[in-house]
């Protein structure tokens, strides 16, 4: 099976970012989103799951809830 998964970052592309990307907290004005690097998680596990998402990656509800 070939995944062929499309993304589109029109909402980045068309609007208006927070110039700044520092991750420090301020009140941030006409821009509708804001840069964000993720953090880190100590034990990460599934919370929640779509059967049709799984099966678009070739995953299984077994898989979803294995620890794998």
């Amino acid at each position: 099976m070939t995944l062929s998964l499309k993304f589109d970052n029109r909402f980045i592309r068309e609007l208006p970012g927070d110039p700044e990307n520092s991750s420090r907290r301020r009140q941030v004005l006409g821009a509708c989103w804001s840069h964000a690097e993720p953090t880190a998680v100590a034990s990460p596990r599934v919370i929640a799951y779509s059967h049709e998402m799984l099966g678009a990656v070739g995953l299984n509800v077994f898989d979803a809830l294995t620890p794998e």
